[in-house]
């Protein structure tokens, strides 16, 4: 018969996400892993596998508990607008709380030089094109709600927000929160005059 963990696979699976999110795959060692996550070495591969399956299965936490809720104001019933406004605005307060520093975890495993793994950079696509699906719907619906001033090429459109999305995530870590809010309001601004 098989023995229960004596530990919460979703909480550890958690401080995983954390410590990759911050430190990235190359700067987390094996040892990190233990000592933060309080198991042994074999407690983590018998759970979660290698190094590598633990950092995809942490990607894929992100993915649930972060990214996802990030998207939820595009989804309302709401008009185009105004769910632009709250998308970008709940964007920018995420960014400004907690690990916002540490920028965006999936944008970070793009960018990891020596993590050259397809299921992994495939993952990340995958999502970036969700966040495209979900600004192109909603530019979509304001337009046809007569919310933008004048016919727009909504695919140019779509791609310069993910682009700023994208360049917001990456500037967090450089700028502060102030500069980040200026610069959201300052495209807000813009967007009502599309």
């Amino acid at each position: 018969m098989a023995r229960t963990k004596a530990f919460n696979p979703d909480e550890k699976l958690h401080q995983a996400m954390m410590l990759f999110w911050v430190k990235g795959y190359d700067g987390t060692s094996l040892q990190d892993l233990v000592t933060t996550l309080e198991l042994n070495r074999f407690s983590i591969y018998n759970t979660y596998g290698d190094k590598k399956s633990l950092y995809f299965k942490a990607l894929q936490r992100y993915k649930t508990v972060i990214f996802d809720p990030l998207l939820e104001p595009l989804k309302t019933e709401q008009d185009g607008m105004t769910r632009l406004t709250a998308y970008f605005n709940n964007l920018v307060e995420k960014l400004c709380m907690g690990p916002g520093n540490a920028g965006c975890f999936l944008q970070n495993a793009a960018q990891e030089t020596t993590l050259e793994d397809p299921d992994i950079q495939s993952f990340s696509v995958r999502v970036f094109k969700e966040l495209a699906k979900a600004l192109h719907q909603t530019l979509e619906d304001a337009q046809s709600g007569g919310q933008l001033k004048r016919h727009r090429d909504i695919n140019a459109c779509t791609e310069f927000l993910v682009m700023q999305v994208q360049a917001m995530i990456m500037l967090r870590k450089m700028v502060g929160k102030t500069r980040l809010r200026k610069n959201v309001d300052f495209l807000l601004e813009e967007l009502q005059h599309w």
